[in-house]
C-alpha cells in the first residue's frame, strides 16, 4: 500500500510539472501593441516625418522661384553744386511659367541726363512682358527647380516609407527572437523541474534500496546539465528582451524596458493558412516592381535627371528674348487699355546671344545622360535582385509553414514516447537513462519548433519587406 501511495504521489507531480506554464493572458505583449508603440513614439519615426518635412519645403523653395518680386534703382550724381543727374526706378517683377511680367514707374531729372532717359516732370509709368523665344521657351532654371522640388517631396515620401519598413521589419525579428527565446526559456525550465522531480524520486528509491547508487549519480548528472542549459537559455531570454525593449520610448523620448513578467503571443496557426491566400507571389511581385520604395526612389531619381537633361539641351539653343512695355505719364485704370499702346507709347526690345561652341551646356548634358544610363542598369540590377530574394523568401515560407506541421506532429509523438517511458519508470519497469533520453529527444523537438515558428513569423515579415509592403498589418 506505501509504495502505491508513492508511485501515485509521484505520478501526480510528474503529471503537474509536465502541464507547467499556464501563463496569464493579460501579461502577454501583443505583435501589433509593439508596433503601434513604435509607430507612435520611436525616435526612426519621427525622423521619417521630419524627412517628409523637408520634401515639403523643397517644393516650397522649388515655388519660391516663381515669387514676385519688388525692385528698385536709385542713382544719383550731384558735382560742384549741380545735380548732374538722378534716376529713380521703381517696379514690380512677376515670373511666368514662360516670360514675365514686369510693371513699374520712373522717373529721372538733373542737367545733364542721357536724352533717351528724358520723362514727363511727373514721371513715366510702365508696364510690359518678357518672352523667350530661344533657351527658356520650353524649360529653364525656375520651371526646372520646381519640377526638382516636386521630385524631392516625392522622394521624401518614398524614404519615409524605406525608413518605417525597414524599422517594422528589425522590430517584427526582434519580435519573433523574443518569442524564441522565451520558449526556449520555457521548455528548458520545464525539463529541468521534471529532472529535478526524477532525481528526487530516483533518490527516494535508493533510500528504499530499489535502485543502485548509481542510479542516482546519473540523475544528479542529468539535473546538472538541465540547469546549465537553462542558465544559458535565460541569459538568451534577457537579451532577446533588451533587443526589443530598445524599439520601445515613451511620448517624452524615455526609454522603456519590458518587465521580466511580459511574455509575448502565440503565434495564429490560422493565419498561417491565410497569408499565402492574401499574398500570392505574383501579386506580391507586381507590387514590388511598381510600389517598392527603392526602386520608386530611382525612378524618381532619373526623372530628376531628365529635367536635368531637358535643361541643358535647352541652354544649348541661342538665348532670344523679346521685350515690350507700354508707356503712359500716368497709371492706366482698368477699362482705359487700347490699341494705341501697340503703335505708340511703348518700347520694344529683342536680346540675342549665342554661345558658339556649347561646351559646357553640352558638356553637362553628356554627363547627366551617362548618369541616367547608370541609374537604369542599377533599376535593372535592383529589380531583379530583390525579385530572386522574394521568390526565395517565399519558397522558404512556404516549405517551413510544411515543416511546421510535421514537427508540430513529431513533438505530440516525443512527448507521449516520454510520458510512456517515463510511466514506467516510475513503476519499475525502465531506467532513468531511457528516460532522459526520451526527454531529450522531445526537448530538442520543442526547442526545434519554436525556432522554427519564429523563423516562419520573420519570414512573413521578410516577403512584406522585400515587396514594399507595410508590415502594420502583418497577419
Amino acid at each position: 500500500m506505501k509504495r502505491k501511495k508513492q508511485l501515485l504521489f509521484w505520478v501526480l507531480k510528474f503529471l503537474t510539472v509536465a502541464a507547467y506554464a499556464q501563463e496569464d493572458s493579460t501579461k502577454r505583449l501583443k505583435l501589433q501593441d509593439v508596433l503601434q508603440w513604435v509607430a507612435a513614439y520611436h525616435p526612426v519615426m519621427k525622423q521619417a516625418d521630419l524627412n517628409l518635412e523637408q520634401g515639403r519645403f523643397a517644393l516650397r523653395q522649388g515655388r519660391g522661384n516663381f515669387d514676385p518680386q519688388l525692385k528698385g534703382t536709385w542713382d544719383e550724381k550731384n558735382f560742384k553744386n549741380k545735380q548732374y543727374y538722378q534716376y529713380i526706378n521703381s517696379y514690380v517683377s512677376v515670373p511666368l511659367w514662360i516670360g514675365e511680367l514686369k510693371a513699374g514707374y520712373e522717373q529721372n531729372q538733373g542737367l545733364y541726363i542721357n536724352p533717351d532717359r528724358t520723362v514727363p516732370e511727373e514721371g513715366l509709368w510702365y508696364a510690359g512682358i518678357t518672352v523667350p523665344l530661344g533657351y527658356g521657351l520650353f524649360m529653364d532654371e525656375r520651371r526646372n527647380a520646381l519640377r526638382q522640388g516636386q521630385l524631392m517631396q516625392e522622394m521624401a515620401a518614398a524614404e519615409r516609407l524605406k525608413a518605417i519598413n525597414k524599422l517594422y521589419y528589425q522590430v517584427v525579428k526582434d519580435y519573433w527572437n523574443w518569442y524564441f527565446a522565451y520558449k526556449k526559456k520555457e521548455a528548458l525550465q520545464r525539463a529541468y523541474d521534471l529532472v529535478n522531480a526524477r532525481y528526487e524520486f530516483t533518490l527516494e528509491k535508493v533510500k528504499m534500496g530499489e535502485e543502485a547508487p548509481i542510479d542516482s549519480l546519473e540523475a544528479g548528472i542529468n539535473r546538472q546539465d538541465r540547469l546549465v542549459m537553462l542558465l544559458e537559455a535565460e541569459a538568451e531570454l534577457t537579451q532577446a528582451r533588451l533587443a526589443l525593449s530598445a524599439h520601445l520610448w515613451t511620448d517624452d523620448a524615455t526609454p522603456v524596458e519590458l518587465n521580466d513578467d511580459v511574455i509575448p503571443e502565440e503565434p495564429s496557426s490560422a493565419a498561417e493558412r491565410s497569408f499565402q491566400e492574401l499574398y500570392p507571389l505574383e501579386t506580391l511581385k507586381q507590387h514590388l516592381e511598381t510600389q517598392h520604395p527603392e526602386l520608386q526612389k530611382l525612378r524618381l531619381k532619373y526623372q530628376s535627371l531628365d529635367f536635368e537633361r531637358r535643361l541643358y539641351t535647352e541652354k544649348m539653343k541661342p538665348k532670344i528674348n523679346l521685350n515690350y512695355n507700354f508707356l503712359s505719364a500716368q497709371p492706366v485704370k482698368s477699362g482705359e487699355w487700347n490699341s494705341v499702346y501697340l503703335q505708340n507709347n511703348y518700347k520694344f526690345g529683342l536680346e540675342f546671344a549665342f554661345p558658339l561652341f556649347m561646351r559646357e551646356a553640352g558638356g553637362k548634358r553628356q554627363q547627366v545622360r551617362v548618369k541616367q544610363l547608370q541609374n537604369e542598369q542599377e533599376q535593372m540590377y535592383l529589380l531583379r535582385t530583390l525579385n530572386n530574394d522574394l521568390e526565395a523568401a517565399y519558397r522558404a515560407l512556404l516549405l517551413t509553414g510544411q515543416n511546421l506541421h510535421n514537427l508540430r506532429t513529431m513533438v505530440q509523438n516525443y512527448r507521449a514516447l516520454r510520458d510512456g517511458e517515463y510511466a514506467k519508470f516510475v513503476a519499475g519497469e525502465s531506467y532513468v537513462f531511457l528516460v532522459n533520453k526520451r526527454e531529450e529527444k522531445l526537448l530538442d523537438a520543442e526547442i526545434k519548433l519554436a525556432k522554427m515558428q519564429a523563423n516562419y513569423e520573420k519570414l512573413k515579415a521578410e516577403v512584406l519587406w522585400l515587396s514594399g509592403l507595410s508590415l502594420w498589418d502583418l497577419p
